[in-house]
């Protein structure tokens, strides 16, 4: 065969293909519904635990000492500490500790130069732990303590 008969006859071959195809029907269309009735839903909550609260600052006379009173946090967890500490002006730790949930005071006593010391106290529940509550401790000349406030 030929060159030019080879491309007749495939082109033939082609078209009764074709007209075999239309006879027989063709495909047919088909609706398909996509549906799916799963919903997910997730909520986040963020846990704090409340910080004591602000009590009162006294301070001896002519002492070298103040005494700082707080309050329970609000709501206060089912079992929990105090954690303590006072700070040097430079931000290092002078002395730290930790008290009961019944005990809701600290005496602190004063630097012997003229400075600010801040006094802090969180509560401890667990693994987890509130903002420190912040007071100042402001000594004057000879180691007294000339103010003592929460912040």
């Amino acid at each position: 065969m030929t060159g030019g008969r080879r491309v007749r006859a495939a082109l033939a071959a082609a078209g009764v293909l074709v007209l075999a195809a239309v006879a027989a029907g063709g495909p047919e269309p088909t609706t398909a519904a996509w549906t799916d009735a799963e919903v997910a839903r997730a909520s986040v909550m963020a846990a704090t635990l409340a910080s004591p609260r602000a009590g009162t600052c006294t301070i001896g006379v002519l002492s070298g000492t103040s005494t700082f009173t707080w309050l329970a946090p609000e709501p206060a967890p089912s079992s929990f500490s105090y954690e303590w500490r006072v700070l040097r002006s430079d931000g290092s730790v002078a002395s730290n500790g930790t008290l009961t949930s019944s005990t809701r005071e600290r005496q602190v006593s004063a630097a012997l130069a003229q400075t600010t010391r801040t006094f802090q106290v969180r509560v401890v529940s667990g693994s987890w732990q509130s903002a420190w509550l912040n007071g100042q401790i402001v000594t004057v000349v000879g180691g007294l303590i000339g103010d003592c406030y929460w912040t």
